[in-house]
């Protein structure tokens, strides 16, 4: 059993860190979009650049994040991105099973 619940919320019903989070997030999402170097002075040069005000230590917390290996593209190639949907009960499991069965016999 699988289902979504959305929880439709305000900008204005957001805390103050929950919209320092979104802002430095859609200025790495504008970054990544550019396609320039994603690093603490670049997300801060988008923030400033959209008015937006956080706390310091925020755009290095994102960069050192991404630095470490956090793949941007993970999070935008989700679920909804357009991906296989998981086989029926019964569907493409045997014709997967033999596949794999002709592959360790060559």
């Amino acid at each position: 059993l699988c289902f979504t619940i959305k929880i439709m919320v305000s900008f204005a019903e957001l805390t103050p860190s929950q919209k320092e989070e979104l802002a430095t997030s859609l200025a790495v999402l504008a970054c990544y979009d550019a396609d320039i170097e994603i690093s603490a002075d670049k997300i801060n040069a988008a923030l400033t650049a959209s008015s937006n005000n956080v706390a310091a230590f925020m755009p290095s917390l994102f960069a050192d994040l991404l630095a470490r290996g956090l793949k941007i593209d993970d999070f935008l190639a989700g679920p909804s991105a357009g991906g296989s949907a998981a086989p029926a009960a019964g569907g493409a499991a045997p014709a997967e099973e033999a596949k794999k069965e002709e592959e360790e016999e060559e």
